[in-house]
């Protein structure tokens, strides 16, 4: 293999420039989310990202409550005891507190929610 022209040399250079970087981005914004989600307001972004989710992928409407409804279900729900609870168990997934439909083919309006834990929503579908 021959000698690299400095050219060569520029571009080798800022190709490994931009994968490190990259690769520190990546780890930067993963460190970020986990702690963004790790506090309420970002467990009530991920409810409200899962719920518009959920009704994308079942190409179903998308829930017709706005957000300052869905954040009143959630405190008149009980929303910050559940937290509390998830956050004195060390970020116990199941613990964490979600939405889900109590009847799927209804999809996700009010009197169709229920807040509750992650595991007590597993346990819906074993009964």
């Amino acid at each position: 293999m021959g000698r690299l022209t400095p050219k060569q040399k520029r571009d080798l250079h800022r190709k490994k420039y931009l994968i490190a970087y990259r690769e520190d981005t990546k780890e930067r914004n993963k460190r970020f989310r986990e702690i963004r989600d790790r506090t309420l307001a970002g467990v009530i972004a991920s409810i409200t990202a899962r719920i518009k989710r959920s009704c994308k992928e079942a190409k179903k409407p998308i829930a017709s409550c706005s957000e300052e409804e869905l954040d009143r279900f959630l405190d008149t729900q009980g929303i910050i005891p559940l937290y509390a609870i998830w956050l004195d168990n060390k970020y116990d997934k199941n613990l964490k507190p979600i939405v889900f439909r109590i009847n799927n083919n209804l999809g996700f309006v009010l009197g169709n929610l229920k807040l509750d834990t992650y595991a007590e929503y597993r346990k819906s579908f074993k009964e």
